[in-house]
């Protein structure tokens, strides 16, 4: 049998070539009515095919993500612990600040330097903080609590690192005992830090130590001595540590983070850590770290991010940057040191915090793409007792003779002198409750693989098409612009080989 040619149109050849069903019913069906019936099903079923693809493609265009927790369990690092006493400057070292920072922080006349006794005069004389104060309906103005903060700031910022160093709680006179799984440790591991809110801090960081069991005996044992006999009394004080636990190597802010543990206890800290893993765009918002650590150097956090914008923003606004700690991570050598530099500080914190009741945050920070987050279970107890406390105070006065615990005597020893001097000492503990943890890893949650599937499972069910079916889409258009190339626009034979 030989092979023969013959000429169709186009119509026919896609017709009777075609695999998706209708089409071919409808030209091949020889009465009138049933090809209407099948060309009324195959408008319907390409009707719902296409209503069902959009909402396909929409649901995959809205980048869905699933949360997936699972447990680990390993051998873990402690976070970094960063201590620092709610008492920034120390009654006995006050009167080497300078007399602007001693009448602003209200020291006894009895510790001033006695060519500041007349601090007063001279820090009414210098700064004017009157127009920043208000009476009763504020609209965004300072009470006079803050305004006592805004002043000791300037005096802060006046001063330099090693005076406010100086006269801070020293790491040697505070950290009596230190222990680590069991391991002996010093004041000499930790690392020095200044906050202008509470003075020095201090911060243990040892990764490389692995809890290998839980309880109180396999974590951080530390035993403080916050001299509370050294604390300049104003209205914000109170005995206690202010204490912060943060992931290694990230930059801790006891400003806005960690939390206040009351002295003359014994607190114990439970810790169960979560490993967050969060999706990049087009799945979601997170962000690397990357060019935060590049103009920081530090990891990235929220808070420490926020931090950076804030600082950044007011150094456009008001030509200064707000403080002059460690915690500020804006290097400037123009310190906000004068009324007018808080004042500038003080409206743009106005307009600031008014933008964002409103809705509008000039500072949006997005959560990292990769973080560890500890949940702390905090509970105390009343500590020392009589005889520990004795001991304490023997101990504290042989490692430091000048200070004032060993001026007190033993012989009036009675509980109401206990409650007072019990206040000077306090234990805390920082353990894991469980070395087991949670993974929190976010995933897309409609992914390619899914979205292939569904739409050559939409195609099939309502035409009977499939992939193939595009195949034959690009078959005809490869012919028709062939024809119409050779023999013009009306040239819609096509000749096909026969057996």
């Amino acid at each position: 049998m030989g092979r023969e040619e013959k000429e169709i149109t186009f119509l026919q050849y896609a017709m009777e070539t075609s695999t998706i069903q209708g089409p071919a019913k409808i030209w091949t069906v020889p009465v009138v009515f049933l090809k209407l019936m099948w060309l009324l099903f195959l408008g319907i079923a390409t009707g719902v095919m296409l209503y069902q693809l959009v909402l396909l493609f929409q649901q995959y265009f809205q980048w869905p993500i699933q949360t997936e927790v699972s447990l680990g369990f390993s051998p873990l690092s402690l976070p970094a612990v960063t201590i620092c006493n709610a008492n920034a400057v120390r009654l006995s070292q006050a009167s080497k600040l300078s007399c602007f920072l001693q009448a602003a922080l209200d020291v006894p006349r009895s510790y001033q330097d006695p060519v500041c006794l007349d601090g007063k005069a001279q820090l009414n004389g210098t700064y004017d903080f009157s127009h920043l104060a208000c009476d009763g309906d504020c609209d965004g103005s300072l009470g006079n609590s803050s305004i006592k903060q805004f002043i000791a700031n300037v005096g802060f910022a006046k001063s330099s690192r090693e005076s406010l160093k100086e006269v801070g709680h020293q790491a040697e006179d505070m950290i009596l005992d230190c222990s680590i799984a069991g391991r002996s440790c010093g004041y000499r591991n930790f690392t020095h830090s200044l906050s202008y809110d509470y003075g020095n801090c201090f911060t243990l960081s040892l990764p490389n130590i692995k809890m290998t069991r839980s309880g109180p005996l396999q974590g951080l044992f530390l035993e403080l001595n916050i001299e509370s006999d050294e604390y300049l009394s104003t209205e914000d004080a109170g005995y206690g540590l202010r204490v912060v636990l943060h992931p290694n190597s990230t930059r801790p802010n006891p400003s806005n983070g960690g939390f206040t543990v009351a002295a003359g206890s014994e607190v114990f800290v439970g810790l169960r850590m979560v490993n967050v893993s969060s999706q990049s765009a087009p799945y979601g918002s997170c962000d690397d770290g990357e060019e935060y650590r590049q103009k920081t150097g530090n990891v990235y956090t929220i808070e420490g991010c926020r931090d950076f914008c804030i600082k950044t923003a007011i150094l456009r606004s008001c030509n200064c940057t707000p403080v002059q700690d460690d915690f500020a991570i804006v290097s400037n050598d123009s310190f906000c040191s004068t009324a007018e530099d808080y004042a500038c500080m003080i409206s743009f914190y106005v307009d600031y915090y008014n933008a964002l009741n409103n809705g509008m945050d000039r500072c949006t920070c997005t959560k990292p793409c990769s973080e560890s987050v500890y949940q702390a279970m905090i509970t105390s107890r009343t500590w020392p007792l009589f005889d520990q406390l004795k001991q304490l105070e023997t101990f504290t006065c042989e490692n430091n003779p000048d200070s004032p615990k060993c001026n007190y005597s033993n012989e009036n020893f009675t509980f109401d002198t206990y409650e007072l001097r019990r206040s000077s000492f306090m234990r805390l503990q920082v353990y894991y409750e469980r070395l087991n943890y949670e993974i929190v890893t976010e995933k897309p949650a409609y992914e390619i693989e899914k979205f292939l599937s569904d739409i050559g499972g939409t195609l099939g069910l309502w035409i009977g098409a499939s992939m193939l079916g595009l195949g034959e889409l690009l078959e005809l258009v490869i012919l028709l612009l062939v024809r119409c190339h050779r023999n013009g626009i009306t040239g819609n034979k096509i000749h096909v080989s026969t057996m």
